[in-house]
């Protein structure tokens, strides 16, 4: 039997959300890994970046055993993209979850490689972006 976890999350605004975990499946922890996901984002990434398609299928892989409590009692089931779209508030939540769902099905965080991609990538990109990303840099090192 799969094991379940409880979090909380807080959104950019400060407004916080629980949400449900169900440990990734054998399989699917299996496709993540043949996906690049244990080799590191910054292999991953540029695959995620290029094809929709594989977006897509890594996203709904993780969200479909994540449930939003919606309220005192009841949760629902964040299976769809739409359903993501329409109770995940913003890219801070979704990357929060993903990191937690992976590193609670998988075993391994994804924060601290991608703390190294988001170093790297600041020195090649305007001014505006590098704001962006120091602000997205900061908030996983405190998550460590």
């Amino acid at each position: 039997m799969r094991e379940i976890k409880e979090i909380k999350v807080s959104d950019r605004n400060g407004n916080e959300s629980e949400f449900r975990l169900t440990q990734l499946s054998a399989m699917d922890s299996l496709k993540l890994t043949v996906m690049g996901v244990s080799s590191g984002v910054t292999t991953l990434l540029p695959k995620l970046a290029n094809d929709e398609e594989l977006l897509e299928k890594f996203t709904l892989m993780i969200f479909k055993n994540v449930e939003k409590k919606i309220n005192d009692k009841d949760y629902i089931r964040l299976e769809t993209t739409a359903l993501i779209d329409n109770h995940i508030e913003d890219i801070k939540v979704l990357y929060k979850i993903a990191n937690e769902m992976i590193d609670f099905s998988m075993g391994f965080s994804l924060a601290g490689t991608l703390q190294k991609f988001l170093k790297s990538t600041t020195d090649k990109v305007p001014a505006i972006a590098q704001q962006i990303l120091a602000q997205f840099q900061k908030s996983l090192s405190e998550k460590k």
